[in-house]
This record gives C-alpha cells, structure tokens and sequence, in this order.
C-alpha cells in the first residue's frame, strides 16, 4: 500500500474515533453530482470575471479523464493520471462553476483528490457559489477527502458567497462525521454567516449528552473534541513525564468519563507539572 494511503487511513481512524457508526467506515450513498444545464452558459466578462473560467461544459466534454471524474468513474481517472497520458485541463470549469477538483471531492477518493493536487490543481478554487472543494467534501461527508484537503493547506475557515465555511455546510446538512473531522483539524465554529448564524448555533452542549449536532433530519452525539485538542496541543511538553502521558492516554480512553470529567482531569495533570492550559 502506497504510503501516503497508510498516512491517510491512520489518520482518518482517529478524525473518526469514537463517532457512533464511524468503525463500519462506510459512507453514505453517493449524492450524484448536479444535472448538467440544457444549454452552456455565456462566459461572464468584466473585473468580477473568476481568473480560470472557461465555457460551462456538458457531457461528454470531449475529455475522457473530464468524463470519468464528473461520471464518478474514480478508479478509471486514477488509471488515465497515473499512466501520464491524459490531458489535463486546469482551467476548465464545468456546471456551477465547479473543477476537476470539486467532483473529486464530491466523489470522495482520497487518492485522486491526492493525484489532482500533485499535478498542480489548486485546493482553493472556488466555484459560482464560492464553495471551495472543500466545501463540497463537507457538504457530502466525505472525511478522507477533507483530511487530503486539510493536509495540502485548503483553508479550513474559508467562507463562501453566503458566509458559510465547511463546518456550516457539514452541520446544516447532517454530516456528524465531517463536522467531528474539522473540528478535531482546528475548524472554527464561531465564525457568522450572512444571516449572523454560526456552526456553533447547531450545536447544543449538555453535560450528559456532550456535543449534539443540530440538523433538519432531528440530533445526533458528536464527540466534544475539547480532550482531544489539550492533548494535542500540550502532549508534547517538556514537562509532561512519560507515567502523565500514559494517564491522559488512559482518560481520553476511559469509556465511562464524560468530556467535562476529562477535561478537569487533564487540567489537573498539566498543571501539577506548572503547566497552565487554555483550550485551543
């Protein structure tokens, strides 16, 4: 297995640790990408003119890797980018303003979304909405295409035309486990979208029931990743001996400890060794 694979299996395992249903690892089935328009729309001029935007396209586009990427036949693009031989249209925008990018995304391959950033696709191009392909991995729940993403510096808080960052189109469209995976890579979740609404304003807290993620189709738990954020920032500290590491590691474990206890537990560590936490 390619080593990059590995890194992202492993690090996918813990963005999901914890996240009732995450251990089958399946996903949901796949949302189909946007019907295509009847007819191409005009190519916009002017200053506001998007710096890449070509002709909105529609299938077939003459493309055979084009074809096999918005059809979802992601085994068959990898095939045609590994090989070299297929041409790679960078700038070519199709329906909604969308790149190769943001399908692959939609599609959720990891590897693919890895082979179109090494060949030079940038991560943060956005499409008539604003929405970054990160945006569209969130939108559909995609977690090892939001770990890829995140990993080749996509920009976690960016908003799009509406105010809304991955983490608003995760926790508005009932995808707990992307909203878990951004929140555990630093996603904030007070920034306002347009209408002045937050991710946070999604979440409701209860010291029984942790985190709870607030959607149209009714809650469900997401993990409160403040644990999981002391240990990350303050895991590594000089200070720190090796029997309170096994302790901390042993509290984030523990099934019967609710945040808030291992919060105040991994508080207590940090400061016996004249460590004095803030939450990330």
């Amino acid at each position: 297995m390619p080593r990059h694979r590995l890194a992202v299996t492993a690090l996918t395992l813990w963005l999901t640790a914890g996240l009732p249903g995450s251990a089958a690892a399946v996903d949901r089935p796949l949302s189909p990408p946007p019907a295509p328009p009847l007819a191409p729309r005009p190519t916009p001029t002017g200053p506001g003119t998007p710096p890449l935007f070509q002709a909105v396209e529609i299938l077939p586009t003459g493309c055979p890797l084009c074809d096999a990427i918005i059809s979802g036949r992601t085994a068959e693009a990898r095939a045609l980018l590994g090989d070299g031989r297929a041409t790679f249209p960078m700038g070519r925008r199709f329906h909604q303003g969308w790149t190769l990018l943001h399908f692959a995304a939609c599609h959720g391959d990891a590897d693919l979304v890895l082979l179109l950033l090494k060949r030079g696709l940038p991560g943060d191009l956005r499409d008539h909405g604003g929405n970054t392909p990160l945006h569209i991995a969130a939108r559909h729940d995609r977690i090892e295409a939001i770990l890829v993403l995140a990993m080749k510096g996509s920009p976690l808080d960016v908003a799009n035309a509406v105010g809304k960052t991955p983490l608003h189109l995760a926790a508005e469209n009932d995808c707990p486990r992307a909203v878990n995976a951004l929140m555990r890579l630093g996603a904030r979740a007070d920034l306002p979208d347009a209408e002045g609404l937050t991710a946070a304003d999604r979440l409701a807290g209860s010291q029984d029931d942790g985190l709870r993620l607030k959607t149209r189709r009714g809650s469900g738990e997401v993990p409160d990743p403040r644990p999981e954020r002391l240990w990350k920032k303050y895991g590594g500290d000089f200070r720190l001996l090796g029997s309170d590491r096994d302790r901390i590691g042993r509290i984030l474990a523990h099934p019967r400890l609710d945040s808030d206890a291992r919060v105040g537990l991994i508080t207590g560590i940090l400061r016996r060794r004249g460590i004095e936490p803030s939450l990330p």
